[in-house]
């Protein structure tokens, strides 16, 4: 019971610790599971990435693209070792915007998103908007309201039951983490893996920019997830950054993907943004600089790991 111990105490919602709960009958605590279910999303958010802007340009080399620039971000690559909550939180989250797109249905999207945000508080949060966002630009209101509306009334019901079953301590301990005070700044060392994609995080903003003034195909999605994205930086405490500067590499390749795309009526732009592209990739790969921030986070986490170990 909540009454007695064994206790297990977090600052994150409960979905993802009750998705590695299974594992520990097999192996006891241990970080393999944990990591497993990262590298499967990471994989997985790459997909629903890929699938969405199939869904909406219907242009199949642009998501696969966008599959491969997502896994190609040093930080996403790591991130899907380390036995954490976001990765999972946001490929549920790619997986509601996929929906969106594929069917009419808007119930496995509204379930997608309350998973999400029960895995991490800011996971749906850039998704939702999305979604809201290119339903009602699809004519689809009542659909974008009845989403909204679903997502919190069912999201703040679940919280009210779960914070009287603990006495108030689920609001108390996951409001820890949207509560930190501290705020992010230019020469933080969690800004670094942006830092070091400056060409992809350009294109994403300057695509976005065109896609809303010409209204190019799919820009309401792409430019909302774009700008949601973008205001959880100066928002989010970075304390907890990670999930943030996963859903910039996620709009980041959205942007960039749908780009290509909308260079294609002019083979010269598209190739010289293909190549400077490709050359950008490379560079990830070689620079050394924005594995400071990696390996300061694998040296963090490898103490829990040991712990676990013991």
């Amino acid at each position: 019971t909540l009454d007695s111990p064994p206790w297990f105490v977090t600052k994150y919602p409960p979905i993802y610790f009750m998705l590695r709960a299974p594992f520990m009958w097999y192996d006891h605590p241990a970080p393999w599971p944990g990591r497993l279910i990262s590298q499967v999303s990471a994989l997985g958010t790459a997909l629903f990435i890929g699938l969405t802007l199939r869904r909406l340009t219907g242009d199949r080399a642009a998501s696969v693209l966008a599959s491969l620039l997502f896994v190609a971000v040093p930080f996403v690559a790591v991130s899907s070792q380390l036995d954490r909550v976001e990765l999972f939180g946001l490929f549920v989250s790619w997986a509601a915007l996929w929906s969106l797109t594929a069917s009419p249905d808007h119930v496995l999207a509204v379930v997608c998103l309350v998973a999400s945000t029960y895995t991490h508080p800011a996971a749906a949060l850039p998704a939702l908007a999305a979604g809201y966002v290119w339903l009602w630009d699809q004519r689809r209101r009542a659909q974008a309201n009845q989403l909204l509306v679903s997502v919190v009334a069912i999201t703040g019901g679940i919280a009210f039951l779960l914070d009287r079953a603990t006495g108030g301590g689920f609001l108390l301990h996951v409001g820890t983490i949207m509560s930190d005070s501290s705020t992010w700044s230019v020469t933080s060392l969690a800004t670094q893996p942006l830092r070091s994609m400056p060409l992809l995080l350009l294109a994403a903003v300057v695509s976005s920019l065109a896609a809303w003034r010409y209204r190019l195909t799919g820009w309401s999605l792409i430019v909302s997830y774009v700008v949601a994205a973008a205001l959880l930086i100066p928002l989010h405490p970075k304390s907890d950054s990670s999930i943030v500067l996963l859903h910039v590499a996620a709009a980041s390749a959205l942007a960039t993907a749908a780009c290509i795309h909308w260079l294609r009526p002019s083979r010269v732009a598209m190739g010289a943004f293909a190549l400077g592209l490709t050359l950008h990739i490379g560079w990830l790969g070689l620079m050394p600089s924005p594995y400071a921030w990696i390996q300061a986070r694998l040296r963090h986490w490898s103490d829990y790991d040991a712990l676990a170990a013991t």
